[in-house]
């Protein structure tokens, strides 16, 4: 698989429940300026693997207390539960988690996985 990055936030790569480092890929905002380059790496997903893309809206749901989802309980939802795959699950992981709390911003995911 070949992933680049316009702007957006890093996908995860998640094997065995733990999250993989993936290459540094280069690129800034879509649209920005005209003669940009983008980075380009390629990965490989083995039996079992998984890659999740998500948008900020994921990190930065906010709950009743005005607290942020963050990368640090996105990891650890990824750490403690069984997938792939783990998108579904994760939406509405969120869901329960905000609350009643409005909705802040778009919480879009897509994942890719291998099955083993």
């Amino acid at each position: 698989m070949q992933l680049t990055l316009g702007g957006h936030l890093s996908p995860l790569w998640i094997a065995e429940g733990e999250i993989r480092e993936l290459p540094q890929i280069e690129g800034i905002s879509l649209g920005v300026t005209p003669d940009v380059h983008y980075g380009i790496e390629e990965i490989f997903l083995s039996p079992g693997e998984s890659i999740l893309f998500f948008t900020d809206g994921v990190v930065e749901a906010e709950n009743e207390n005005n607290e942020h989802f963050g990368s640090d309980r996105l990891d650890s939802y990824i750490r403690n539960e069984k997938g792939p795959p783990w998108g579904k699950r994760l939406l509405d992981f969120i869901r329960g988690w905000r609350g009643n709390a409005p909705v802040n911003d778009d919480l879009t995911i897509l994942e890719i996985w291998r099955e083993k």
